[in-house]
Order: C-alpha cells, then structure tokens, then sequence
C-alpha cells in the first residue's frame, strides 16, 4: 500500500509517498515565495513520475490541516479531494504540526508555538504515541505571557518554525525553543489512522478569517 501527504501549511510545499514500511519512495519539498500555489500540481505530478509512479498507484490521502495559512490549507485541501474525486482513494486530514521535523524533542508532551500576529502566539499542543504526535486537545490563542505560563508547565519541550522565532523569543525571553524546520510529509503520510483521523476540510488558520461588509455598489450617473 502507498501512502501520500501533501502539506502547504506554510510557504513549504511538502509532498510524500510512503509504503508499508515507512519508507519515503517519492517526495518533493519546495519553497514557494508568496504561497504561489499556481506549481502545485506540476510539483506534485513531477515527484510521482522520478518515482515512476501516477495518482492510480496511490492508496490513501493525507493533507496537512494546520495551523497555517488561511489560503494555503483551502488550495491544499482542495486538490487532495479533487484528486480522490470519483475513485475509491480514502483522505484524511492532520494537523500539520504533527508532522514538524527537528531534534527529537524530550518527553511525551509538546507545545508547538506559532506567531499569531498582534504580538500573539499562536500554541497546538501534541502528546507522544510511540514514534508519533498527535494532537493533545490545545489549541489556542496565547495573548500574553501570563497566558503561556499557566500551561507552561503541562509540556516537557517547546518548538517553533525558523520564520515564528523572532516572535517567540521577543514574547517569551529565555525560553526554550528547539527549532522544526519544516513539515515532514513522510510523517503525516505513516501516522496510523488509528491514532489520528480527522476530516480533511477541518482547517486550523493561524487567524479566524475576517468578514467584513461589502463595499456598496456604486451608481453613476447616465451618459
């Protein structure tokens, strides 16, 4: 059985298959400045054929949910349901947190802090389960440091993306961070479905979208 992930959660487009070993047997992570999701689907045809492999030989889905960015998780998402449209491939989502790739943290229990702008942090929490993390439960808006030490105790490591450090360290000096430098798909992609399966639409944005009114339709006057 193969296995793909496909993970834009960031500017990182990370794609993987894996087999029923764990395997990585394709794969692609680019940089993609801006979210241009316009090479998405180049990128992901372009990793399966130095494979020597096409979407039919694809057993199963996973997509990465978040937490990221508003439009990058719906482009995501949206390809992976459009590829599995009309066949029997099965599709799952994941918080993509789950897939962060650095030094193996310490103990069973992780934060995962993310700069939520407005000089807020953004924090997921995961709990170890054997080789894997899945969600603990947390998620939530830290809008002050107080707020962050109430949970503080409850994790043995803390981790954050190169691009949300400087927001880390100037919200919580001294403390200890071990950098993830990007989302292994592999991961996602070998994560039992037993352990985490959750509804590929069910998206974690950094920030709520905001709604605002339409601007009215203007009149003008006839010629």
């Amino acid at each position: 059985m193969l296995k793909a992930a496909l993970d834009f959660s960031g500017s990182e487009l990370a794609f993987a298959v894996v087999d029923d070993s764990g395997a990585t047997v394709a794969s692609c992570l680019v940089d993609l400045p801006g979210r241009d999701s316009s090479t998405l689907p180049v990128l992901v045809g372009d990793a399966l054929k130095k494979a020597s492999l096409a979407y039919a030989d694809l057993d199963s889905w996973t997509v990465g949910t978040g937490p990221g960015s508003f439009t990058a998780l719906r482009v995501a998402a949206a390809f992976v349901l459009g590829v599995v449209q009309g066949t029997d491939k099965s599709v799952r989502g994941l918080p993509s947190a789950c897939g962060f790739e650095g030094e193996t943290p310490f103990g069973d229990r992780v934060l995962v802090l993310y700069d939520g702008r407005k000089r807020e942090l953004l924090g997921f929490g995961l709990r170890r389960e054997g080789r894997f993390w899945i969600p603990d439960g947390f998620q939530g808006v830290l809008e002050t440091p107080d707020k962050l030490e109430t949970i503080r105790a409850s994790y043995d490591t803390f981790t954050a993306r190169p691009c949300d450090m400087d927001a880390v360290i100037a919200f919580a000096p001294g403390l200890p961070v071990v950098p993830s430098p990007h989302v292994n798909a592999s991961v996602l992609a070998d994560i039992p479905s037993e352990l985490c399966d959750m509804s590929p639409t069910d998206l974690i944005y950094l920030r709520p979208p905001v709604f605002v009114d339409p601007k009215p339709v203007r009149v003008f006057p006839e010629l």
